[in-house]
């Protein structure tokens, strides 16, 4: 039996249940006296169900090694777009918003739409309901915006609902979905997929004997879906272990994560991998781990700068799962379009092309993923503008 161990930033191990503690030793005492016949059974099975693991790890894994060729919506629109209708994005104050923020900007003018930009600042929740109130005055159909969860921003659904005008939340994690908000881009079901797929891969890399370490931030209600995930996949390998490290946006900010991830590795040897929600939140970990003496550790996680699929190639981190930050505005967009249009939408929508770069599938290093490579020309063509 594995035994999963939840650690705080400060380094104090809790056990889940003294009761599990009981449980496992007086298994442990049982299985002494079955003798040495039943201990090669185990042992047998032991490897039999590692083996079945790392399959059904692989399985999961091997589409998303591939460049998506089709975007992730197939419904065309009935016709035309109207034209000359406003679309208003709310941008935060990082380098991934301004991304999203760049890709709604080019879709909005492709189809005709006027396009207007207002920000916010991260660390200001406020700021982000007071940007999102005076977007009403610019009269637009629809407003996007990003990464604050609903909790936060929904004291506005009372007017926009009144205005009619559509709101697009994108990676802001869980959303009940109305007439006011009818889609949600890169939701729970797309981070939940991004974090089996790390997991999996571990899974996979190991022969089915993992030992993860999964760094969550508890203040990042979005990241919720994120956890789950990889604690699902973990789950389904029972010859795999999963522990994790709690870190807060105070030590985010402040460059910490790096030490308390190295901190935790050194108390527990046996731990080979660390998966992240998003590298942004351990750059430079490869190097703190190298300075630390700890060079046989595998990093995976979500978002990547050149940097790091230059480690990946050079055998310094192991697996990063990019985000198309341009193709998130498009579709945010399209949600606009299709609203405009009375298309209801699909099942599933909102979800963005996943790919995995390992070193096997890791040409070259590149700052922006942008698959399938016309992801641009496909939209137009359902838009009816091709």
């Amino acid at each position: 039996m594995r035994v999963r161990r939840t650690v705080r930033s400060g380094g104090e191990q809790h056990v889940r249940t003294a009761i599990a503690v009981t449980v496992a030793v007086a298994a442990g005492l049982a299985l002494a006296a079955c003798g040495s016949d039943d201990s090669a059974k185990s042992k047998a099975g032991d490897s039999a169900g590692a083996s079945e693991a790392a399959a059904a790890a692989q399985a999961f894994v091997k589409p998303f090694l591939e460049t998506p060729t089709q975007i992730t919506v197939t419904e065309s629109l009935p016709g035309l777009p109207e034209t000359g209708k406003t679309f208003v994005w709310v941008s935060c104050d990082t380098s991934l918003c301004r991304d999203i923020a760049g890709g709604a900007k080019e879709a909005a003018e492709t189809v005709g739409w006027n396009y207007k930009n207002l920000t916010f600042k991260l660390a200001d929740p406020a700021s982000l309901v007071a940007a999102l109130n005076q977007a009403l005055d610019l009269s637009p159909a629809a407003v996007g915006f990003t990464a604050l969860p609903e909790a936060v921003w929904s004291t506005v659904l009372p007017a926009y609902q009144k205005a009619g005008v559509q709101l697009v939340p994108a990676v802001v994690g869980p959303v009940k979905l109305n007439e006011t908000v009818p889609a949600n881009i890169f939701g729970d079901e797309s981070q939940n997929t991004q974090a089996k797929l790390l997991a999996n891969y571990t899974i996979s890399d190991s022969k089915g004997t993992a030992e993860g370490l999964l760094v969550r931030v508890p203040d990042l209600v979005t990241l919720k879906a994120f956890d789950a995930g990889v604690e699902e996949a973990y789950k389904a390998c029972d010859t795999c272990e999963l522990s994790s490290v709690d870190v807060g946006l105070a030590q985010v900010a402040a460059g910490q994560v790096n030490g308390v991830i190295t901190s935790e590795l050194q108390r527990n040897p046996g731990i080979k991998y660390v998966i992240l929600p998003s590298s942004d939140f351990a750059q430079g970990l490869s190097s703190a781990l190298q300075t630390a003496g700890l060079n046989d550790i595998r990093i995976l996680a979500v978002g990547s700068t050149e940097q790091d699929l230059q480690d990946v190639m050079d055998g310094r981190a192991t697996g990063f799962v990019p985000f198309s930050a341009k193709y998130a505005g498009w579709l945010a967009v399209d949600s606009a379009l299709r609203k405009s249009a009375g298309v209801p939408f699909p099942e599933g929508y909102g979800q963005i092309p996943m790919q995995l770069f390992v070193k096997e599938n890791t040409a070259e290093p590149f700052s922006s993923y942008e698959e399938p490579a016309d992801f641009r020309a496909q939209f137009e063509k359902l838009w009816k503008l091709k």
